[in-house]
Order: C-alpha cells, then sequence, then structure tokens
C-alpha cells in the first residue's frame, strides 16, 4: 500500500527581479513528501532553501516570481489568491518560524495569541477556549500551561517559546508543519527542546514536516529523509541512512569534513551568484573531481538506488 502524498512540488522556479537582472532562488525543483514524513531540506545560507519554504507558503515579496505546480493534498496551490491561503496557512499547513521571539508579540500575554490561533482555526467560546489551550500546551509537555497562559512571552526560554508556537499549530489539525531553521542561534539544552518539540508534534499529529535546517547533526535526529540544496537546485536526495552513511555530491561530502567533530575543514570557494549562474555543474569551480564535462555541462539528477538520487557526473 502506498503512503498518501501530501506535498508534490513539480518544476518549481522562483525568481527575484532586481535592477541588477534576476536571482534565480528555486530552480526547476521537484520533490515530495508524504504523510506522516519528515524531510529535511539541508543547505548553506542564500542556496534557496527558505524561499522554497515561502514559495509553498506564497509569503514572497512583491518582486518574486514562481512557475511550476505545488500541489498539497491533491489541490493546486500556484493559482491561489492570498485570501484561499489565508484559509490553508495555520489550519493545514502549520509554520514554526525561524526566530520564536519575533514571531510572538511580547507585549501581549501568550494566552491571547494561542486563543488568536484558536479563533483562527474555528470557534471555542469562554471556558471551552482556556481548556483547549491547556490541553494544547500539555501536548507540548509544559507542566504549568495555566502558568505560561498568563505569562508574557519575554518570561519564556526559547525552547518554551518554540513549544508555544507548536501548540498553537496543532490547533488546526495540520496535514504539513514547515520549520524555518527551528535551532538557529541556540545553545545546546534549547536545541535539544526543539528537537522534543518536533517529535512531540509528530507524535501528537501524524504530520507530515519539511524542516529546513543547515544543522546536520539536527537533521540527523529527526528527520526520515533528506534533501540537499546548492545554488537553487537539489543536488541529492535519499534516507537519512544514504545521506549520511553514503554521500555521494563532493559538495555534501565538503559539509559533512565541515562540520567541527570532523575538524572544521572548509569548502573551498564560494557559491556561485544567482543571477549569473555558472553553465555546467553549478559547484565546478569548486570542486577537486570536476572534469571538462562538469564545466560545459550541466548534470540532471539521476538515481542510484530507488530512494538516493544525486545531480552528479562524477559521483
Amino acid at each position: 500500500m502506498q503512503t498518501e502524498t501530501v506535498l508534490k512540488i513539480t518544476n518549481l522556479n522562483t525568481y527575484f527581479q532586481t535592477p541588477d537582472g534576476n536571482v534565480s532562488a528555486v530552480c526547476e525543483l521537484d520533490i515530495e513528501i508524504k504523510k506522516g514524513e519528515i524531510l529535511g531540506l539541508i543547505g548553506e545560507t542564500g542556496c534557496g532553501k527558505s524561499v522554497l519554504g515561502e514559495s509553498v507558503l506564497k509569503v514572497l515579496p512583491y518582486n518574486a516570481i514562481s512557475t511550476g505546480s505545488i500541489v498539497f493534498e491533491g489541490g493546486e496551490l500556484m493559482g491561489l489568491k492570498q485570501k484561499q491561503m489565508r484559509e490553508i496557512r495555520g489550519r493545514k499547513i502549520a509554520v514554526i518560524p525561524q526566530n520564536p521571539s519575533e514571531a510572538l508579540n511580547p507585549l501581549v500575554k501568550n494566552k491571547k495569541q494561542i486563543y488568536e490561533a484558536i479563533d483562527h482555526n474555528g470557534k471555542a467560546k469562554g471556558m471551552e477556549k482556556k481548556k483547549q489551550s491547556i490541553r494544547l500546551l500539555q501536548k507540548m509537555h509544559f507542566k504549568e500551561p495555566e502558568k505560561v497562559l498568563e505569562s508574557y512571552p519575554h518570561r519564556l526560554s526559547g525552547g518554551m517559546k518554540q513549544r508555544v508556537l507548536a501548540a498553537m499549530g496543532l490547533c488546526g489539525n495540520p496535514s504539513l508543519l514547515i520549520a524555518d531553521e527551528p535551532t538557529k542561534g541556540l545553545d545546546a539544552i534549547v536545541r535539544s527542546q526543539v528537537i522534543e518539540t518536533l517529535m512531540l508534534f509528530k507524535e501528537n499529529t501524524g504530520t507530515a514536516m519539511m524542516l529546513i535546517t543547515h544543522d546536520l547533526n539536527f537533521a540527523t535526529k529527526v528527520c526520515n529523509r533528506i534533501a540537499v540544496m546548492y545554488a537553487g537546485e537539489l543536488i541529492e536526495v535519499g534516507t537519512c541512512y544514504e545521506i549520511f552513511k553514503n554521500p555521494i555530491h563532493p559538495y555534501l561530502m565538503g559539509l559533512f569534513l565541515a562540520q567541527p567533530e570532523n575538524g572544521l575543514i572548509p569548502i573551498d570557494g564560494v557559491s556561485p551568484s544567482l543571477i549569473n549562474l555558472p553553465q555546467g555543474c553549478r559547484f565546478h569551480d569548486r570542486c577537486k573531481k570536476a572534469s571538462e564535462k562538469c564545466k560545459r555541462f550541466h548534470p540532471e539528477m539521476k538515481k542510484t538506488t530507488l530512494t538516493h538520487e544525486v545531480r552528479c557526473w562524477n559521483p
């Protein structure tokens, strides 16, 4: 029996119009997420992974243009108006933003902010709204949910704020959660709390997740499958085991060597300009394996196993 596909992205292109030219942030990208699956989207800053999440949510700036297909639960999102998308965002697609401190209003009690999320996803009145809020916070392992409700966000730690946002996301019984760099700037203790939050979210909802991160160790602990981005395109996709035990693309190998536990060996050079992308493989001028073919011809994604594919001429 095949697992239901929650999100299917086909030939997605997202670019930004600027006076200097078009910035190609996402290029001809194909990916899908199954029900209950956690897909990790990894890559260095500026590779386009956050733009991919924003393209799905349709929260791009005015100068952005997207083409292709984004099918969510069998329905095409690309042609929807913002009013229609607002019915999906927060209800069917939940979001944990990059900075929880900025996502919560510091001048408003947590109670009111959770109540607003409940109102967005259905009507509850008086004590029922409070009871629902307490149940949501208890699912996120808050030991004193009433105290949290009466507190302001600044009274909570970074990990607790993440869990409040996750509780708000639970209101609509979402089919998909998009978490953008949820561990960015967090210490080890709060980082472990965020991992727990995401696992609790999956446990309580069975929702699919798109986890956007540059943190390889974090992705290892949470994800079922990994998609690696470089210069706007996917370069390797596989199960968590395949990606971490049998990396193929030289860029991915370089990412592993750049980790503290592997000696912090940097990848030579810099990523190409997204305004003036190279003709061949986008990684060729940083790659020790590059041949003349790599410089002249752009490689397509090709399967090495049923679940593992890579964009490379010399794997």
